[in-house]
């Protein structure tokens, strides 16, 4: 009987394909589960995001917290996905006798796109926010601004409490602030065009 000698190293290597195989499924079942959790979360969080700009506002606001996992993810989906919006407009303003007061409207969804991306809301609602600027006594106008929600069921009345509350935290009432961070914005966006076309 002849006896034939292992080749050295077959079991190894065996395991350590094995042990390849199998690592590569649980990376796979992990980038699943990854996947799953993000899908999760962009169906869960999306519907409650708002993205908001104003006359106090020095950029466009929204209410993401940049440490969830998938922060970016939800940033990029409503920059780039055309969503079904909902807009809030509102107008700051003090009366004579200093008691501040909003005039809102949320903006009909017929007179907005089926659907667009977060960066676009200021193009299409502009002027209709500029009408109900004009419509007020400019004597009391102290800031504007906007606050759009891509859920077509948010019901903006409600929450409209709220959204003042937020307005009046960026400091919507308060003309300096508004005049000053409203000016640094326009020249900045006039040196970026410049820039631009340089």
């Amino acid at each position: 009987m002849s006896k034939r000698s292992p080749r050295k190293g077959r079991g190894k290597h065996f395991a350590g394909k094995s042990q390849k195989v199998s690592m590569t499924t649980a990376q796979y079942k992990q980038h699943l589960l990854i996947e799953q959790s993000r899908a999760k979360y962009l169906l869960r969080t999306a519907p409650t995001t708002w993205v908001a700009d104003g006359k106090c506002l020095d950029m466009l606001q929204n209410n993401i917290n940049p440490r969830d996992m998938f922060a970016l993810d939800l940033v990029n989906l409503l920059a780039e996905k055309p969503l079904p919006w909902r807009v809030w407009l509102g107008v700051f303003q003090i009366d004579n006798w200093g008691k501040p007061f909003v005039t809102s409207l949320v903006v009909p969804p017929e007179t907005l796109p089926e659907k667009a991306v977060s960066n676009s809301i200021g193009e299409h609602v502009d002027g209709q926010l500029e009408a109900l600027v004009e419509g007020c006594n400019q004597k009391h106008v102290i800031s504007w601004g906007w606050l759009a929600i891509p859920n077509p069921d948010a019901d903006l009345d409600e929450m409209e409490p709220g959204i003042i509350e937020q307005f009046t935290a960026w400091k919507a009432f308060d003309r300096e602030h508004c005049e000053a961070t409203h000016t640094a914005r326009v020249e900045s966006e006039r040196l970026y065009q410049e820039e631009s076309a340089a």
